[in-house]
């Protein structure tokens, strides 16, 4: 079997909040193609894992690498989707679509027009109905699926994106 390419690799890792140690010596690594949950008590640390992992957070010892770079170097977020579990809703009073919201992610993409683009992600997210909606009139679900949308647009990791609905609100 060939070797997959490690798209996360975490060793030694410890974190704290203040004198609370959140994680200890946590190390892992994720290969491309692999599907992982993190599952734990509320405050045993997976967000704040999700949070260094992401660079929001300062690796105080212990290192992560994505796609071979240690994360302090990293620059290629655009590789990365990430879905809070509470999305934003500062700006949703702003009086677009979901159409035009989703449209202004699109960077040039060898592969797709803009167009066929945002007809895939549409179809992907499941949200060819809500395309003219505006964005204060989405629910919590639909919000997580236009949010999908955006970080899904420009990133070819979608096609593992049908498998994780179970995970999303379905309204």
């Amino acid at each position: 079997m060939k070797d997959q390419e490690t798209i996360i690799q975490v060793q030694n890792l410890s974190f704290a909040y203040e004198q609370n140690p959140v994680l200890t010596d946590l190390s892992f690594q994720i290969k491309k193609g692999e599907y992982i949950g993190l599952i734990g008590q509320n405050g045993s640390g997976k967000t704040t894992l999700l949070r260094l992992i992401l660079g929001l957070e300062k690796i105080q010892s212990g290192s992560i690498k994505i796609f071979g770079e240690n994360i302090q170097n990293f620059k290629e977020f655009s590789k990365i989707g990430y879905i809070p579990q509470k999305v934003s809703t500062i700006g949703l009073d702003f009086p677009a679509s979901v159409e035009e919201v989703v449209a202004s992610n699109y960077h040039t993409n060898k592969k797709d027009s803009q167009k066929q683009a945002l007809s895939r992600v549409f179809e992907i997210t499941q949200i060819q109905d809500l395309k003219e909606k505006l964005l204060k009139d989405l629910s919590g679900g639909q919000l997580q699926r236009f949010t999908l949308a955006k970080r899904c647009l420009n990133n070819y990791f979608t096609r593992t994106i049908k498998y994780l609905w179970y995970l999303l609100d379905s309204g």
